[in-house]
């Protein structure tokens, strides 16, 4: 395999331990006061989108715009003097700056969902003069067959069943590689709670300045959303 044709993986394992935070519902949910997406709910909504070369191994999806419920939050940091990065997976989201924001404006093609996001510390005062968002990916890929387990490395005990899969899959079939490693940004089915990039997605943002992206260290897991590759 090809370096050019990673996929860059990427979460935020630490980030209540960083931040120790609370976030705040702005909005309730209008039926059930439910404060988070419940498995399926989202994918039943899909619409399967083509593009180009396809194989059956491989389908891409749509997501629906997210409801204000979802979006519309206030996050209180607790920690005393904590760094923001730029990039963090929260939950079935994003949380981006305006920085990260603009790189993906230009970059993908797909437009996703952003709602503006007031981070604040214990105290109700603004942490940063920096507009940061939530970011909500409305890229999605599910992969039909299964394969051979990959080679076993330092990440697999932090992978998902599914996660494993994934990577089976790009491991064992150059086909499938081929058609995400371009994609920029795109999430899984269900297990949300990570976001895979192309390493041209990956870069831009690394060019543009953006922190919280390096590759994984033991030491550094905690900043940011630390990167992996499959």
């Amino acid at each position: 395999m090809e370096d050019n044709q990673k996929v860059a993986r990427l979460q935020s394992p630490e980030l209540y331990r960083e931040w120790n935070f609370e976030q705040i519902h702005l909005i309730a949910h209008p039926d059930m006061g439910l404060v988070s997406i419940q498995p399926h709910d989202l994918e039943i909504k899909f619409t399967e989108i083509s593009y180009s070369n396809p194989i059956e191994q491989v389908k891409i999806f749509h997501a629906p715009v997210m409801g204000d419920w979802i979006m519309k939050k206030k996050i209180i940091i607790k920690k005393k003097s904590v760094k923001l990065f730029d990039f963090y997976q929260f939950g079935d989201l994003l949380i981006i700056s305006g920085k990260a924001k603009d790189e993906f404006d230009k970059f993908d093609d797909m437009t996703h969902q952003y709602e503006l996001l007031e981070i604040v510390n214990k105290n109700g005062l603004p942490i940063s003069e920096t507009p940061y968002y939530l970011m909500s990916v409305r890229r999605f890929i599910k992969f039909t067959d299964e394969f051979n387990a990959a080679p076993i490395d330092k990440m697999i005990p932090q992978m998902t069943k599914i996660e494993r899969a994934v990577r089976s899959a790009l491991y064992n079939d150059a086909r499938i590689r081929a058609v995400v490693a371009d994609i920029p940004i795109w999430k899984l089915p269900i297990e949300r709670g990570t976001a895979f990039m192309s390493l041209a997605m990956l870069q831009a943002l690394r060019d543009s300045g953006c922190t919280g992206l390096n590759d994984y260290k033991v030491d550094n897991r905690h900043k940011g959303a630390p990167v992996s590759y499959v």
